[in-house]
């Protein structure tokens, strides 16, 4: 870090707004027009590079020296709470007793102890479009991988409890700021690869033969590398610096879920409703970024915390077919989420290199608080307690597409 400390996330010592990522921002060009004044090294010689030295930049240089992709820097963290609060939800399903529950009774045919090894793995493509002229945040896709290795015990008839270690990576670029006359954009505008490790630990309660009680708590750690390909162009576009600037941090997440629903059944179909709220609190923490090619562009960006409270209200209806190698089971899965804590992401941000006190605040877009995501999958039950299964599920509205594929495998012991 600098010698000077940022302010938290929502503290301001300059209160600005950031306009759309790809349009002209008068407030991060005022915001430059200080820094100008203080600017030290390499950051002068970019500032002296602009009509009479003061700092005025084009538009789309305003746009592109603007740290707004580090307003998706949480989305790893939020998304991290979710899919692991989803397997709890899944896992609970799984193992339905008793009643009309054909899944429950195939299940409880293979089991050959109160043990569960459990090993999934799972790919994951994501993709943010954004309209420049409309939102502050940029548009970015990218993929990953998980892989993850559990262990449950059945307490009893109705009560079983379970850990859950993970280890993910996902990594994503952030689209290139637009092109217009003499301005030429890198080819992308930066991008971020997030490592992360977690523990999740939960517990069913099948109430009845026909309800049931899933929690789940959860904790993780990432590591997280960024890079920003910032562009500085002085308001006549007669000449353009391209700066390449890294940072890496560390972040924290934990999480809570609880899950209720009930289950029907008719014949070798079960259905039914659920319904769950997960909480997640995430925090990066602060770091500096590393000037490249002595661009003057690096910044030393402040902690940053984000909370989601994210509830579902969906249902699940599955079906089971038996044959001479095991028993077969789809799924479907129909779910709405809805964000309530939609409030906009505010991370502020210096230049190394300034040596006045002005800090920019960069302030993202409202999140969509409701979205859909549809998931099928089939469950294998096979004889000497082994069980397989293979599940897909997509988001289909929101403002981000994204597909998830898991395989996993289960061995009762």
């Amino acid at each position: 870090m600098s010698n000077r400390s940022l302010p938290a996330c929502a503290l301001l010592a300059l209160s600005v707004i950031a306009l759309p990522a790809g349009a002209a921002d008068p407030a991060f060009q005022a915001y430059f027009l200080q820094v100008c004044a203080t600017a030290t090294g390499a950051l002068a010689t970019r500032c002296s590079e602009t009509p009479a030295g003061l700092g005025d930049l084009s538009g789309d240089s305003e746009s592109s020296l603007k740290p707004s992709q580090n307003l998706s820097h949480t989305k790893s963290s939020v998304g991290l709470a979710e899919v692991r609060s989803t397997e709890a939800r899944e896992r609970a399903a799984g193992v339905r007793e008793g009643g009309d529950s054909a899944t429950g009774a195939a299940e409880a045919a293979a089991q050959l102890g109160p043990f569960s090894l459990l090993i999934h793995g799972r790919v994951t493509s994501l993709e943010k479009d954004r309209d420049p002229a409309v939102h502050s945040e940029r548009g970015l896709d990218g993929d990953g991988w998980a892989l993850e290795i559990g262990l449950d015990r059945r307490v009893s008839d109705r009560v079983f409890v379970g850990a859950l270690a993970a280890f993910e990576n996902v990594g994503y670029d952030f689209d290139p700021d637009l092109v217009t006359g003499t301005f030429v954009p890198a080819d992308r505008a930066g991008s971020a690869d997030t490592d992360s490790k977690s523990l999740t630990l939960y517990a069913v309660w099948n109430v009845s033969e026909r309800s049931f009680i899933d929690t789940s708590l959860g904790y993780g750690r990432q590591q997280h590398d960024f890079r920003r390909n910032p562009v500085a162009q002085g308001a006549p576009r007669l000449s353009q610096f391209q700066g390449l600037v890294t940072g890496d941090t560390d972040s924290r997440v934990w999480w809570a879920a609880v899950n209720a629903g009930l289950d029907f059944g008719s014949g070798a179909t079960t259905f039914g409703p659920f319904v769950g709220l997960t909480y997640t609190n995430s925090r990066i923490d602060s770091y500096t970024e590393r000037d490249l090619n002595s661009s003057g562009l690096h910044m030393a960006l402040a902690e940053c915390r984000k909370t989601s409270v994210l509830g579902h209200l969906g249902l699940r209806a599955d079906r089971a077919f038996s044959t001479s190698r095991g028993v077969f089971v789809p799924q479907l899965r129909v779910e709405y989420l809805h964000e309530f804590r939609d409030h906009a992401l505010t991370i502020n941000s210096q230049y190394v290199l300034d040596s006045g006190p002005a800090v920019f605040t960069t302030t993202g877009d409202k999140p969509d608080q409701g979205r859909v995501s549809i998931g099928a999958g089939v469950n294998a039950i096979l004889p000497n307690g082994w069980i397989a299964f293979v599940n897909a599920d997509t988001l289909v509205s929101g403002d981000l597409d994204r597909h998830r594929f898991t395989l996993g495998l289960r061995k009762e012991l």
